[in-house]
């Protein structure tokens, strides 16, 4: 799966063409250079998928002694006299033009964006003005790091940033995951119970880091390192440009929102790709790049919060199973025997009291249970606390908690 397919990325594609589909405006979409590639070629999937073939022009910009000479040959009629010849021309077997910029500035793109805003947008006013349609419009695709003109009458600019929400991460999970639903096995459990939260904290910048992550499967964090560094995005350059972007960050010289493209430093990063924020206003910075700036607390951190959304309600569902599983052993109702003075009411909702609940409940009453059920409380309760002390779990912590939790369910 890519970037594009996931939800809001492709409402965002989606926007797009909606717009370009009205023929009242002229487009522009910037973003990282490195996110073009896909973002083209899931676009002119879509247009295909919903239009047909009778929809749009590609066009790469490239140098040429007039710019006009590079557009007109796109056109019914490539006799114009002029640039703004063009805007009253057919487009030839289309109705956008999608003009896509090359990494590295072309001189010629100073005239291009003349003609943008001098021509087509003022044609584009005029024809609204007048209650017409264009004849044509244009797409163009821009790196992040282009100057490019503001959204105005005419002109409908669209940033990528800020567009991610947790819901696109869980997306590509979802769809790389999907053959490992069933889970026959023990083992395809404890993949997935280690995967999962795995690529939910370590991909929430980059959902396409998923697949990746999935197909190397690493079994620790080292292994997650080596991953990481065949990233295109971990350089030296990158681990320096985070480095001093964080240090400035700590003295709060940065404030970035969902309304404003970054500036400086942290125009650079987004540029690259390197950074960006949540749809929730959070900031997030590669992976990779983080790596490359040697910031493995960080990546561990990422991972602890995938695994924190990911088992806080699976230690809920454990917690209930082994309650209900003490209750049926002794007989009763465990809540009558809480005692009122020992701080140990929430045990009824919380594993790390339960766990204290049954030593007192052993020591003071001589009531037991059998070692199986009392293994499992004690994982459970070590997995909870080393999540709740933002420690990464292992491989084999988690395999620990899987095979007490399995061992009673088969008891059922």
């Amino acid at each position: 799966m890519i970037l594009w397919q996931c939800p809001h990325p492709a409402l965002f594609m989606k926007e797009v063409c909606e717009t370009l589909d009205t023929l009242q405006d002229h487009c522009i979409v910037s973003m990282p250079s490195r996110l073009i590639p896909t973002f083209q070629e899931e676009l002119i999937s879509y247009c295909k998928s919903t239009r047909g073939d009778y929809y749009i022009q590609l066009h790469q910009l490239e140098n040429a002694p007039l710019l006009r000479d590079a557009l007109a040959p796109l056109f019914s009629d490539s006799e114009a006299s002029s640039l703004a010849d063009l805007k009253k021309k057919l487009l030839m077997g289309a109705s956008t033009l999608i003009v896509t910029l090359p990494d590295q500035p072309l001189f010629i793109e100073k005239e291009f964006f003349e003609f943008l805003i001098n021509d087509l947008m003022a044609h584009a006013k005029n024809c609204r003005d007048n209650a017409e349609t264009l004849l044509w419009n244009m797409l163009v695709i821009a790196p992040a790091d282009r100057k490019i003109p503001s959204q105005d009458i005419g002109l409908k600019v669209f940033p990528w940033w800020g567009r991610l929400h947790n819901s696109d991460v869980e997306y590509a999970i979802e769809d790389a995951f999907r053959n490992s639903f069933g889970l026959e096995t023990k083992k395809k459990t404890l993949d997935y119970w280690w995967l999962y939260p795995l690529c939910k904290g370590i991909s929430r910048s980059d959902p396409d880091l998923v697949e990746m992550v999935y197909r190397n499967a690493p079994q620790d964090m080292d292994d997650l390192m080596v991953v990481l560094s065949e990233h295109e995005l971990n350089t030296e350059e990158n681990g320096n440009l985070v480095k001093a972007f964080l240090e400035e960050l700590d003295d709060s010289r940065y404030k970035l929102t969902l309304n404003a493209l970054p500036q400086g430093l942290a125009a650079k990063l987004w540029h690259k790709g390197i950074l960006d924020l949540t749809f929730q206003g959070d900031i997030t910075l590669h992976p990779a790049a983080l790596l490359a700036a040697g910031y493995k607390d960080k990546l561990e951190r990422l991972i602890v919060q995938g695994q924190m959304q990911f088992f806080l309600p699976l230690v809920q569902e454990a917690h209930t199973l082994l309650w209900n599983k003490v209750e049926e052993y002794w007989g009763g109702h465990l809540e009558d025997l809480i005692p009122k003075d020992k701080n140990l009411e929430s045990a009824r909702d919380e594993i790390g009291p339960f766990y204290a609940l049954l030593g007192y409940l052993y020591h003071e009453k001589g009531k037991s249970i059998p070692h199986v059920l009392h293994s499992a409380v004690k994982r459970w309760r070590q997995l909870r606390n080393d999540i709740a002390h933002i420690k990464m779990l292992s491989r084999q912590t988690i395999d620990d908690a899987l095979t007490s939790y399995e061992e009673i369910l088969e008891k059922r």
